[in-house]
């Protein structure tokens, strides 16, 4: 179907030292293409927000993740208390910060002590 409100341009700039701002305050805003979709930033981050979800998909190909330092944020943990002749201890030190990745049949992902299994519950794994 023909889209009546398109922009169909080769090219989009901004003003020398502006920022270029594509903004749609009431609906969303569409990039198609029909080979490659390149985003690319030659002298600083690029971030992207989301309100809700944010999915990345490939049809046909693989996701990857290349960087010199690669970090998940704020994956949930699995209580990482110990029972150890009847007192509860906290594990401490350095050893606490490394984790085993634990994945459950959604796909979610948590993180548990290194030195206790990766015990599922029902309500982490929704």
């Amino acid at each position: 179907s023909m889209k009546t409100d398109a922009l169909q341009t080769s090219i989009v700039e901004s003003k020398v030292g502006k920022d270029l701002v594509l903004e749609s305050l009431t609906k969303g805003i569409d990039i198609q293409a029909g080979s490659d979709l390149k985003i690319e930033s030659s002298g600083g981050a690029i971030k992207v927000d989301s309100f809700q979800d944010l999915t990345f998909q490939s049809k046909q190909g693989k996701i990857e993740l290349k960087g010199g330092d690669v970090r998940l944020m704020d994956i949930p943990v699995v209580n990482s208390t110990l029972v150890r002749r009847g007192y509860s201890t906290v594990n401490s030190g350095p050893q606490s910060q490394i984790f085993q990745v634990c994945v459950c049949g959604t796909g979610k992902i948590f993180l548990a002590p290194p030195s206790s299994k990766c015990n599922i519950r029902a309500q982490l794994c929704k």
